[in-house]
């Protein structure tokens, strides 16, 4: 009776061994494909104005972008459409406030209006992307930039709102720092577009 005990406890310690070995083998090897996609996007981030913003909010995604440059250019596109329809929220409960002055009031309005084109213009580059495999490639390669471009014209509008009516203080500097925020996303997400559809390596 002890020597089958003692078998079925060797037994046991070996099948622990495997999966302890298994798992680390796995592990090991996820870890490694998630630091050379890493890498990837720290390199392919170099083309843009905030490379380390582009790390950053990229990053997270790395195992589903893997090394590929159309993937990257995608994800960086799809996070600055998700932002800019959440700022165009924001604007929205920014004018439901109470105390506005009947400037800002105006100011606001146009703001948002503006930051609704931006998020209308990027969806739309964002949809086209799907469409990059079929015909017309270069076409489509161009409206893409085209409707980035527009959007970081948008978001200037707005900001330029506050200057032209002298308008400062609390709800400037809220509005200022969150559009800056998308400007950078967006410029980065068009740097990577753009070196995506150059073919670099």
């Amino acid at each position: 009776m002890e020597g089958v005990n003692r078998v079925a406890n060797t037994s046991l310690l070996l099948a622990l061994l495997f999966c302890l070995l298994f798992f680390s083998s796995h592990l090991g090897s996820c870890s490694a494909a998630e630091s050379t996609s890493t890498d990837f996007i720290k390199a392919r981030c170099v083309v843009t104005r905030y490379p380390r913003l582009c790390i950053e909010t990229l990053s997270f995604y790395a195992e589903k972008i893997e090394e590929n440059p159309r993937r990257l250019a995608h994800t960086a596109l799809s996070l600055t459409t998700t932002r800019a329809h959440s700022t165009s929220r924001l604007m929205s409960r920014l004018l439901d406030e109470q105390g506005l002055k009947a400037r800002e009031v105006a100011v606001m309005r146009d703001c948002i209006e503006n930051v609704g084109e931006c998020f209308y213009e990027l969806r739309r580059a964002l949809r086209e992307m799907g469409h990059l495999n079929g015909s017309e490639r270069r076409l489509r390669i161009s409206n893409i930039q085209t409707w980035v471009s527009a959007a970081l014209t948008y978001y200037d509008t707005c900001t330029d709102g506050f200057t032209e009516h002298g308008i400062e203080g609390a709800l400037r500097d809220r509005v200022w720092s969150r559009i800056d925020g998308d400007v950078q996303l967006t410029s980065n997400a068009l740097a990577l577009f753009n070196s995506f559809a150059n073919g670099a390596p």
